[in-house]
């Protein structure tokens, strides 16, 4: 399968909105749920599952073996796991699927996302990234499959790894105020049997500090937006 050549085009980006500098998240069966929220990192030696995400698939500290490990980020700051696990992961769908059992250690801390899949689970599939065109592929015996990543749930992820607010911004009747969504909670959906992130909380946005007006387009006067002093 090695042979099969994998290429990117136009038609790979229908989907996307430009421009983006968002991360690529998909979602992936793990262990038989379908889990959202996985985050395609290889700059990561090693696959992670976050125990919140951990206990929704009804696993426990107990069907963990010991890890000797500990995992640095950028600030060299250590975190050690509660232990690893192996699991099987499938990607695509029939006929074009494939599925390995992959390492993964658990952490207990917060985070956006329910797992990331490091280089070497991406090396073992065959994936080859493209973040332009917000999506990857693998070769299979059937051919090459293509997995999209999902553009709302990435800006989602990346918002709140930044320990900002999530903001969703809809169509909205007249003297409907703008809500500022915040709060995260990972959560099986009933319908779907799917590992999601939900917003809670809503409160309306209040100006921090103090504002002015500016203007949009000099060549529309009226057209303005408030922002903060300073900026």
């Amino acid at each position: 399968m090695i042979d099969q050549v994998i290429t990117f085009s136009k038609d790979d980006t229908q989907m996307v909105h430009f421009p983006h500098h968002d991360p690529l998240v998909i979602e992936s069966q793990v262990s038989n749920n379908m889990v959202a929220q996985i985050l395609m990192d290889n700059g990561s030696s090693v696959n992670i599952m976050f125990k919140s995400a951990y206990e929704r698939i009804e696993l426990t500290t107990s069907d963990l073996s010991s890890c000797t490990s500990t995992l640095y980020g950028f600030l060299r700051e250590g975190l050690i796991p509660m232990g690893q696990i192996k699991l099987l992961v499938t990607l695509g769908d029939v006929p074009r699927q494939m599925f390995k059992y992959c390492t993964f250690m658990v952490v207990d801390c917060s985070s956006a996302y329910n797992a990331i899949l490091g280089r070497s689970t991406l090396v073992e599939f065959g994936v080859v990234i493209s973040i332009q065109h917000m999506c990857i592929k693998f070769p299979t015996e059937s051919g090459i499959f293509r997995v999209r990543g999902d553009k709302k749930k990435a800006r989602q992820c990346y918002n709140v790894s930044l320990r900002q607010p999530i903001m969703v911004i809809e169509a909205l009747a007249p003297e409907q105020p703008l809500l500022e969504k915040v709060g995260v909670q990972v959560v099986l959906d009933d319908e779907t049997n799917k590992l999601d992130l939900q917003v809670q909380d809503e409160r309306a946005i209040e100006p921090m500090g103090e504002v002015e007006e500016v203007a949009l387009d000099a060549s529309v006067p009226e057209r303005k937006t408030k922002v903060r002093k300073g900026l």
